[in-house]
């Protein structure tokens, strides 16, 4: 298990842990919480499908489709995030459902002033 491995392992737990405790604003019966890269994303402008990090899908009871998929992404970087990775990591957002996704990037070292 490579730096990052261990990094996304150890931002899962953390938030599964705050789901779990209801930290997060949403209730933990109503979210479903996948680990690192168990889940994937099509994306209409690739024509293919986005690998993430963490995922965290909202349903209604009964629903067979999330009305909400909250992503993480995580950045294990000996340097600071700069705004590019942002925007790339939005970009993604954005094809795999505009309204309806939303994103957090965890990052060991921060982000810089643009980001």
């Amino acid at each position: 298990m490579g730096s990052g491995d261990a990094f996304e392992a150890r931002v899962y737990e953390y938030v599964a842990q705050e789901l779990a405790e209801e930290k997060l604003g949403i209730l933990p019966r109503a979210a479903r919480i996948y680990p690192p890269h168990s889940k994937r994303y099509y994306s209409k402008d690739r024509r293919s499908c986005i690998a993430v990090d963490i995922a965290i899908e909202v349903s209604r009871a009964g629903a067979s489709d999330p009305y909400m998929l909250w992503i993480w992404e995580c950045k294990d970087s000996s340097s600071l995030i700069n705004v590019a990775e942002v925007e790339e990591f939005h970009a993604k957002l954005e094809q795999m459902g505009r309204d309806k996704t939303k994103g957090t990037m965890a990052a060991t070292n921060g982000f810089q002033t643009a980001a």
